[in-house]
């Protein structure tokens, strides 16, 4: 072995309790079942779309939370994430209305 391997710190990993991936699952189903219902809701399609962006944004949030381990994460990480995400949302819907 590298005998300067052995001056290398260890890495400290941060325990963290495991997310509930079945809760996250049927949340996300529950969301899409809503964006199901709202599409036959008799209101104006601007509001469909808003009210369809909150809820691709909503399920966004679970995805990046809880899939991509960032709700573990420094804050940083989800800011840096987060910002591009909403703008996105927001060009998106500016766009379908």
């Amino acid at each position: 072995m590298n005998e300067n391997a052995s001056q290398l710190p260890a890495v400290v990993h941060e325990e963290h309790a495991k997310p509930n991936y079945v809760a996250v699952y049927l949340a996300l189903a529950a969301l899409t079942f809503m964006e199901i219902g709202v599409t036959f809701l008799p209101i104006p399609k601007g509001g469909q779309v808003v009210i369809l962006l909150t809820f691709a944004f909503a399920k966004l949030a679970l995805v990046v939370m809880y899939y991509m381990h960032l709700k573990f994460d420094t804050r940083l990480y989800t800011f840096v994430f987060a910002v591009p995400s909403f703008f996105a949302l927001l060009i998106t819907g500016v766009l379908l209305i």
